[in-house]
C-alpha cells in the first residue's frame, strides 16, 4: 500500500511541475500580447508605414524561393513580429486587405 501512496506522490508531482511549466508559457504569452496589444494602439491611427514602426513591430521577415504554380509565381513570406511569434504568408495577406480597408 504504500508503495502505491509513493507512485502516485510521484506522478502527482510530475504533473504539478508539468503544470507550472505551462502556466509560465501561458503568463510569457499573455505579456507578449500586452506588449503587441500596446505597441499596436500606438500606430492605430498611422498613414505611412515608416521605418520606425516596422523596427518595433517587427523582428525579422523570411522570404523563400518562388514556387510556380499554374503559370503563377509564389513567394512564401514568413513575418515574425517582436511580441507575438509569426504570421504565416496568408496570415499577412488577410492583415495587409484588412489594414488597407
Amino acid at each position: 500500500m504504500a508503495n502505491e501512496y509513493e507512485a502516485e506522490q510521484k506522478r502527482l508531482i510530475s504533473e504539478v511541475e508539468e503544470n507550472e511549466k505551462a502556466l509560465i508559457e501561458l503568463q510569457k504569452q499573455t505579456v507578449d500580447m500586452k506588449m503587441l496589444y500596446q505597441g499596436l494602439m500606438e500606430f492605430t491611427e498611422m498613414k505611412q508605414l515608416t521605418p520606425t514602426v516596422v523596427n518595433k513591430l517587427i523582428e525579422r521577415i523570411e522570404l523563400y524561393n518562388d514556387e510556380k504554380k499554374h503559370s503563377h509565381n509564389n513567394v512564401k513570406v514568413d513575418i515574425f513580429l517582436r511580441q507575438s511569434g509569426y504570421l504565416t504568408s496568408q496570415q499577412s495577406s488577410s492583415l495587409l486587405i484588412q489594414w488597407k480597408e
